[in-house]
């Protein structure tokens, strides 16, 4: 019986290390790494690769993981689900329609139940790279035959290929002042939902409440991701960042509120606190 094919990469690591009788020998590890196509210092340091023999053993890969921890479970989603592109795992890498998205399963129901619920007029998000997630929101607009996408990127070259008449893109800077007073005036008086997915370093994610929090109406969301890197301290994304910016602008900001009962209802999230849900003017 031939083994799932999701674990290829690690297992060809298990092999190598087992035949280096588990030296801890950087330079073959490297020479290793460039055979296979990755990024030395992310195949030195992957966290996986070091809890793999379990993915050796020829069984379902459910029967795996029955005793992960959630911080197990979640690591495993953060390298290969949404990160798999980079951790050398693009097969691993969830796609909407063919197109990389870097999220959760979780919290694109999320965002689907989200969306139905606020039927906004305007999807604005901070933060493209590959656009899948661009498309995903406007493909959830078609079905609702209502509403377009406004995605801000300070370099859109990865998504030259996401095109569709509901979206917009707009390359610079998610805080720069021409770019808050283009969309300021495309959302005026509009029902409007921002995503702050761009740059997670708390003072930048700061400037992004600060600047769209004035759009978003009673009712509707400014939803912050990647809070999670904060509470767990995962690579790439730096801390302090998108949980402590939540908390800081929280303080300032009474009339929002972090809407755990609908957001957090599946537990699993990348954005914990950070469905932020107007309820006062």
């Amino acid at each position: 019986m031939s083994k799932a094919p999701v674990f290829s990469l690690v297992e060809q690591f298990v092999r190598f290390a087992l035949a280096k009788s588990k030296e801890d020998d950087q330079e073959a590890h490297a020479a290793l790494a460039k055979e296979l196509g990755l990024s030395s210092k992310l195949f030195q340091f992957n966290p996986e690769l070091h809890q793999a023999m379990n993915a050796l053993e020829d069984r379902p890969n459910l029967s795996k993981v029955l005793d992960w921890t959630i911080r197990d479970w979640l690591r495993y989603h953060h390298i290969f689900i949404e990160q798999g592109y980079r951790h050398g795992m693009p097969k691993l890498q969830m796609k909407w329609m063919g197109h990389t998205i870097i999220k959760t399963p979780f919290d694109c129901w999320v965002y689907q139940e989200i969306i139905h619920r606020v039927q906004p007029d305007i999807v604005i998000e901070l933060g493209v790279k590959f656009g899948g997630s661009t498309l995903y929101f406007a493909h959830l607009l078609d079905i609702m035959c209502h509403g377009e996408v406004i995605g801000v990127d300070i370099d859109l070259s990865d998504a030259t290929d996401v095109q569709h008449p509901r979206i917009t893109l707009m390359e610079g800077s998610s805080v720069a002042p021409e770019i808050v007073a283009q969309i300021h005036e495309r959302a005026h008086g509009k029902r409007v939902i921002v995503i702050a997915d761009s740059d997670h370093e708390k003072p930048h994610v700061l400037k992004e409440l600060e600047a769209y929090h004035d759009l978003i109406p009673v009712g509707s969301y400014f939803i912050v991701e990647d809070g999670i890197s904060d509470l767990i301290g995962w690579i790439p994304v730096p801390t302090p960042g998108a949980y402590a910016a939540t908390k800081e602008f929280l303080k300032s900001h009474p009339e929002f509120e972090p809407d755990r009962e609908l957001a957090e209802k599946y537990l699993i999230t990348s954005n914990p606190d950070g469905y932020l849900l107007r309820v006062s003017k």
